[in-house]
């Protein structure tokens, strides 16, 4: 279960837009978000409500990177996938992922576990010929102790025609891990406005009561666009802890929350 962090490891916790103390670079971010995956008959919610009470982000069961069709090294090429998309521009993701649930972390905390951005490798090209040379002579034959093996799970190579395996609007980041995580190290979560006011009572009562982690980072919607998640940002530094709450709550994703964290 995820645990709170003593006050002498505590990170700063204040979210904020743009980069390097720049306010209005919009266009940059200091934070990687990760959306839960959705589906025709779920919304991401469980995947989201399990991974904040356990503390833990898992790897997918799926291999990636230009070392995932090595059977004998599939461990090692499992990853959690990241977004460094900035706030305010992630609508497209939350659609793709068909999920509006999502965790966002300092980038300066996820470099510390180890996690890189993804590195295009067009198909075709000499970056990618050299590439493809290193990893011939780590398999041929295979030698899993290669250096090269480190690096695959953060290179694709994308196709010469247009949108082949070509993500690089998601400016995905990886982790080589399964993260563990503290309360104070999860900077906001995404969660559908209409739910904001439910979950920040919840927390709160879940602290007084107890009953697990409570989470009161921001809370943002992933389809705010920049000037809403402003305001969303400065009205979290002024909200006021609610009342016990818990009975007047009939929803039953609060419920399910309380199930995961028992």
């Amino acid at each position: 279960m995820a645990s709170k962090r003593s006050n002498a490891g505590k990170r700063d916790t204040q979210v904020k837009l743009g980069a390097f103390g720049k306010s209005d670079w919009l266009d940059l971010s200091e934070y990687l978000v990760h959306f839960t995956k959705g589906s025709e008959t779920s919304d991401g919610y469980q995947a989201m409500m399990s991974i904040l009470a356990s503390g833990r982000l898992r790897r997918g069961d799926a291999p990636f990177g230009l070392g995932k069709s090595v059977k004998a090294l599939r461990e090692s090429q499992r990853v959690v996938c990241f977004s460094e998309t900035p706030l305010g521009f992630l609508k497209r993701l939350v659609l793709r992922r068909k999920s509006p649930f999502g965790i966002g972390f300092h980038k300066r905390f996820l470099l510390e576990k180890g996690a890189a951005p993804l590195w295009y490798l067009q198909r075709g090209t000499p970056q990618h010929a050299a590439m493809m040379t290193l990893i011939k002579r780590a398999k041929t034959p295979l030698d899993p102790t290669d250096p090269v093996w480190n690096l695959t799970p953060f290179i694709d190579a994308p196709g010469p025609r247009p949108f082949d395996n070509d993500f690089r609007w998601e400016r995905e980041w990886r982790l080589r891990a399964d993260l563990d995580f503290h309360v104070d190290d999860v900077a906001f979560l995404f969660i559908p406005e209409n739910r904001h006011s439910d979950a920040w009572a919840f927390f709160h009562d879940a602290e007084r009561e107890n009953l697990g982690p409570a989470y009161k980072c921001p809370y943002l919607d992933g389809t705010w666009d920049p000037e809403r998640v402003a305001a969303g940002l400065e009205a979290a530094k002024h909200r006021i802890t609610p009342p016990a709450l818990r009975r007047h709550i009939s929803l039953s994703w609060v419920d399910d929350l309380i199930t995961q964290m028992k």
